[in-house]
């Protein structure tokens, strides 16, 4: 027996709308991945501190912190709050000190609507072909700090500081 179109499309409504809510009614989960920009390997074991701030609050109100460490996939994951920030602010550095200096720190500060539903990662570093941020998702690329750096560093530091 065959059924009209428009016989069925009433009978699906209550489950369209159903399945359409629960978007927005679940708990939504942020990845941040820390990974080598070189050779797109991840980096376990970096503080990772992320900050929810609201605008609506005043200019960079910060609503509430975590702080966090990448496992041995270099990822941590964390549910956005209730009250769901205008923006995520995001800082990436090596946990031991004997890879401080050996290491860039990196930062990225994105809306947590693009995030969400875009992916972001973090910029002024080329990221390795095999990496890619998705949905959801924070990746932070993290750069080796080179002789040339450290060169470089010795030599024009002390003239801007002087």
């Amino acid at each position: 027996m065959r059924y009209p179109i428009r016989a069925t499309l009433p009978g699906l409504m209550p489950f369209a709308v159903v399945l359409f809510l629960s978007s927005f009614c679940s708990a939504q989960q942020v990845t941040i991945r820390v990974v080598n920009s070189g050779d797109g390997q991840p980096l376990p074991g970096w503080k990772v501190e992320v900050f929810f701030v609201s605008q609506t609050q005043g200019k960079g109100a910060i609503e509430g912190a975590l702080h966090l460490q990448t496992d041995a996939d270099g990822a941590v994951q964390f549910t956005l709050p209730q009250s769901v920030p205008d923006v995520l602010t995001v800082y990436a550095f090596p946990q031991l000190e004997k890879q401080e200096g050996k290491w860039y720190g990196s930062t990225v500060k994105a809306e947590t609507a693009v995030v969400v539903q875009k992916g972001i990662q973090s910029k002024g570093i080329t990221a390795h072909a095999k990496v890619g941020a998705n949905p959801g998702q924070i990746l932070i690329l993290a750069k080796r700090v080179t002789l040339w750096d450290r060169t470089w560093r010795t030599i024009l530091g002390p003239l801007v500081r002087g």
